[in-house]
């Protein structure tokens, strides 16, 4: 891409020690500090959190839920449900690392199907998605204005 990287560079900071203002210009010094401002400016994230009323009822298990919806969760999704899912999916839409179209899947042969349907029953019994499942291609669309918050 055609376009100016902006960085910015410490080489300086300056830091109050014994109500004193200190000017630091060494480099691992720096770098500690620094980490040590963005890890802590926002206050901790390790404290114990407490739940407003509010919102403590979302997160709490609810008895007003059916547990029968649940019944049905793991059963083998049939040929019928796999082709439904397969027809909702939109089309033009890239393809990522395995070159493998919505497309390509929605005119699958018969066959094909049945052995995305029998991987689907795998990955069900094993709860386990396979690693490369989680791999995509990300490609930056550039915007032609300037993202400036006003």
């Amino acid at each position: 891409m055609e376009r100016e990287i902006k960085s910015i560079v410490l080489d300086k900071v300056l830091i109050k020690e014994n109500n004193e203002d200190k000017l630091i210009t060494d480099e691992e010094k720096i770098k500690d500090i620094v980490n040590d401002h963005f890890q802590n400016i926002a206050g901790s994230t390790n404290q114990r959190k407490i739940l407003s009323e509010y919102w403590a009822k979302f997160y709490f298990l609810q008895d007003e839920i059916n547990d029968i919806i649940y019944k049905d969760l793991m059963v083998e999704p049939t040929n019928d449900e796999l082709n439904e899912a397969l027809n909702k999916l939109s089309n033009n839409k890239a393809s990522g690392p395995t070159g493998i179209s919505n497309e390509m899947l929605k005119h699958a042969s018969p066959e094909f199907k049945e052995i995305i349907r029998k991987l689907i029953i795998l990955i069900f019994n094993n709860q386990e998605i396979p690693l490369e499942w989680k791999y995509a291609n990300v490609y930056p669309i550039p915007k032609p204005k300037s993202w400036v918050v006003n």
